[in-house]
């Protein structure tokens, strides 16, 4: 937000939608609701060390903290169940929740149960576009691609939004979590390069390039300016 406001370029609209944001920090710290009601699908990630003992199902039981939460909060139910191909009806009670309780087996040493909370909207949780695709060592067989998905996306109505890339290499059934992650910085203590063992990695300077490309789209802040994109990851 820092970086809209005091940048000369960015357009009135690309300042409205930042200071809307502090605004909307602002009015939910103190509990009230805040202009945009879009309170999204309710995201809950557990991490339970190896020597925590729990009883009954860990994810039924967050899920139920995270349906408390918006029943007696002020809180809009966003979620829709379907009824048929054509149909839905609202829930009533924001569920279901993207509840999970990652195995203790990878945190064995660690004594502690750590969540991460979040509130996704539904309209950005709901347009998320994977393609799989062989990069080669040459950069020129990535050029373009990220320009022609956030092209795409531009046309759409929510006013800010992450911008993820992965390669083939990355297994499809995470990249949902992954985005997810990403976009609540969970991710930016990552190493910087990869190595033989085949940890995950930012590389930095792509992350720059895209956030400079879709500035360049002048689309940004939903109706126009430079600030399309808040995050790259």
């Amino acid at each position: 937000m820092r970086n809209i406001l005091d940048d000369k370029e960015a357009s009135d609209n690309d300042k409205f939608v930042a200071f809307d944001f502090l605004k909307n920090a602002n009015i939910a710290a103190g509990g009230v609701l805040p202009m945009c009601q879009d309170t999204g699908t309710a995201i809950i990630m557990g991490k339970k060390g190896f020597r925590v003992l729990t009883d009954g199902d860990d994810e039924a039981a967050l899920s139920e903290g995270a349906r408390d939460a918006y029943l007696r909060r002020n809180l809009r139910y966003s979620q829709v169940a379907p009824l048929s191909m054509y149909e839905e009806k609202n829930t009533a009670n924001n569920m279901p929740a993207s509840a999970r309780s990652m195995p203790k087996a990878l945190f064995r040493f660690d004594l502690a149960y750590k969540f991460m909370f979040m509130a996704k909207g539904g309209g950005s949780a709901n347009r998320v576009f994977c393609s799989r695709r062989r990069l080669g060592a040459d950069k020129r067989s990535h050029a373009g691609v990220p320009e022609r998905k956030s092209a795409d996306a531009r046309h759409r109505g929510v006013p800010a939004l992450s911008s993820g890339d992965r390669d083939r290499r990355y297994l499809r059934r995470t990249l949902h979590e992954t985005v997810k992650l990403a976009s609540a910085r969970y991710l930016d203590a990552l190493p910087t390069h990869g190595s033989a063992d085949g940890n995950a990695f930012r590389d930095l300077e792509m992350e720059q390039e895209i956030l400079k490309m879709t500035q360049s789209l002048g689309v940004g802040a939903q109706f126009g300016g430079k600030y399309f994109v808040t995050m790259c990851g």
